[in-house]
């Protein structure tokens, strides 16, 4: 077969091109989406009397010699994961070494409760020093089929900052929920800021629904557990996203009523972190595989593997706002970390390290993803045709 300038193509790069026109239609309606999106989450400011989002306006509009390079509006994601949220706090360590400062915040689940209070500016030791001495009884009691009070995660935040008001914080933040009367996501980024997080940690089964506005409010992971687009609707250009459960999507043989319904979350979970990953710049996904999401056991090594994760990313994050990183930087991205406080952590595997930024390598784009996708979903139906024909 022949493309429109005569040249013969082949069924491969015939296959690529269609799948390239698919991927820039979809990226097409993205960002159609986010305008959308951007305008009604302004349209909502407005109205509750709230300054407009924290973005910059377009440079080439606002002067007629745009610089070199305009430090674009930085946006911190914090992704669910229960206990192993306490990864975050190390992120947020290993970013405040750095002097990497983010313009705006949004968080899912313990990701908000982490969020809240780098947005209040609450110092990493006294968040270790909380997670060293809290007990998950002093935040929930009883059975599982006796769900406990939401309110009680709200008390966290109460209990380290006092009442505030998100309106009150350093930064712009936002909480993520989900409204069981609607099934829809709410951004919770004004008001009580105990209310927010408590509503964005409240999950089903654990904590009964909390009632605020006449919305029925649950965890926002059901829905979105990564909020990196939520971000991008509050001014953010780019997005830094710290994932503490990157090995969710497990299923399970066991039919036992814990057994499904932790399934069933780890399944919901990956569609729930789908979209976020998409729109995000950089990720941090430390492998807290061998922790559990309701037991802080261990959690002074989930805070160096999330401080350990953070810091093989920094260069790249630093590449987004155009810093220099440094060479002990350079080397952290390379694999090469070494630090006295690691000793005893397990290797670095190299999905961890981000080199496309230094070595001038591709990264491997969505569509390659996509591509190998696509021909592997192939090669099975043709191994699942020969079999069927080999049957008798």
């Amino acid at each position: 077969m022949q493309d429109n300038k005569g040249k013969k193509t082949t069924k491969a790069e015939r296959r690529g091109a269609a799948l390239e026109a698919r991927l820039n239609k979809r990226a097409a309606a993205l960002e159609k989406k986010l305008k959308r999106q951007r305008a009604a989450y302004d349209l909502k400011r407005e109205k509750l009397g709230l300054p407009p989002a924290a973005r910059q306006t377009d440079p080439a509009a606002a002067q007629p010699e745009a610089p070199a390079f305009k430090r674009p509006v930085l946006g911190l994601c914090l992704g669910g994961g229960g206990a192993r949220g306490i990864a975050h706090v190390g992120a947020i360590q290993a970013f405040n070494e750095a002097g990497i400062e983010f313009d705006l915040v949004a968080g899912t689940s313990i990701g908000s409760l982490m969020g809240a209070l780098y947005c209040a500016r609450f110092p990493t030791s006294k968040m270790m020093e909380y997670a060293a001495a809290v007990s998950m009884k002093d935040i929930r009691k009883g059975p599982i089929w006796s769900p406990d009070d939401s309110k009680k995660i709200g008390k966290v935040i109460t209990n380290l900052l006092g009442d505030r008001k998100i309106e009150d914080l350093g930064k712009p933040f936002s909480a993520v929920a989900v409204n069981l009367i609607t099934g829809k996501e709410v951004i919770l980024d004004h008001g009580d800021l105990a209310t927010a997080v408590a509503a964005s940690c409240t999950v089903p089964l654990f904590f009964k629904p909390l009632l605020h506005n006449g919305m029925h409010l649950v965890d926002g992971g059901l829905l979105n557990n990564i909020p990196a687009d939520v971000c991008r609707i509050m001014g953010a250009e780019k997005v830094v996203t710290v994932d503490v459960n990157p090995t969710r999507g497990g299923g399970t043989k066991d039919t036992g009523l814990f057994s499904v319904i932790k399934a069933t979350f780890s399944i919901m979970g990956t569609n729930a972190s789908y979209n976020g990953l998409i729109n995000s710049d950089v990720v941090i996904a430390p492998n807290m595989s061998k922790f559990k999401s309701t037991d802080k056991e261990g959690y002074e090594e989930m805070y160096r593997l999330g401080y350990a994760a953070a810091k093989a990313k920094i260069a790249a994050v630093k590449g987004l706002v155009g810093l220099t990183p440094t060479p002990d930087e350079l080397a952290a991205a390379r694999g090469n970390l070494a630090d006295k406080n690691l000793d005893g952590l397990p290797d670095l595997d190299g999905g961890d390290a981000d080199l496309s930024f230094f070595d001038g390598a591709d990264e491997l784009s969505i569509e390659e993803i996509l591509s190998e996708a696509v021909a592997e979903q192939a090669e099975k139906k043709k191994k699942s045709k020969k079999q069927t024909r080999k049957t008798p």
